[in-house]
Order: structure tokens, then sequence, then C-alpha cells
């Protein structure tokens, strides 16, 4: 069975790990969620592109996550039990540093 990576969220930070990701060794299967389904979609193709030139042929399964809609990030939780490993990039500076305080 293929381990699989939840990647949430391809902002700057994301597209970055995303490209380094792809051009691994070791096969994943990476799930990229974000709010905009297109971009996360335009995401990994990129990063596909870019690893096809090195000999590497990812698996990427991009997917609408909306973190705010509670509902469906619960149901979306239920399918990566058996995740190994899970990272959340979105707008975290806004945790550290509140705009309103």
């Amino acid at each position: 069975m293929i381990e699989k990576i939840l990647l949430i969220g391809v902002g700057d930070v994301g597209k970055h790990i995303l490209e380094f990701a792809a051009r691994e060794d070791r096969q994943f299967e990476w799930v990229i969620g974000d709010i905009d389904e297109k971009r996360a979609q335009w995401t990994c193709n990129n990063a596909e592109i870019g690893a096809a030139h090195h000999g590497k042929h990812p698996k990427f399964r991009p997917i609408k996550i909306d973190l705010f809609d509670i509902e469906k990030t619960n149901k979306i939780w239920g399918i990566f039990v058996n995740c190994t490993i899970t990272s959340i990039l979105f707008s975290i500076i806004q945790w550290w540093f509140p705009i309103s305080q």
C-alpha cells in the first residue's frame, strides 16, 4: 500500500514543497488540498512537468478543501485516517501574530 501525504494549501510555501517532493525517489500519494481546486490542479501539473524532466512520476491528487466548512472538513479527515503526514499551510502567521489585538 502506498503511503499518503496530505498537503493543505498551495500558496508560496506549498508550491515549493510540492516542487521538491515531486523530484523525490520515494513514492507517496500526494493529496493536495486547497480552497481553489483549479489552483491545486495547476500546481500539481507544474510539479509533475518539472518532475518528468528528471525522470520522476509522482502521484498527485488535487482536491478542494475549505477549512472553514467544518462539516465537509470532518468528512475529509475520515478519508485520511492512515495518512503518513499532514501539512497545513494556510495563513499560519496570523495565528502567531494576530492582526487585531
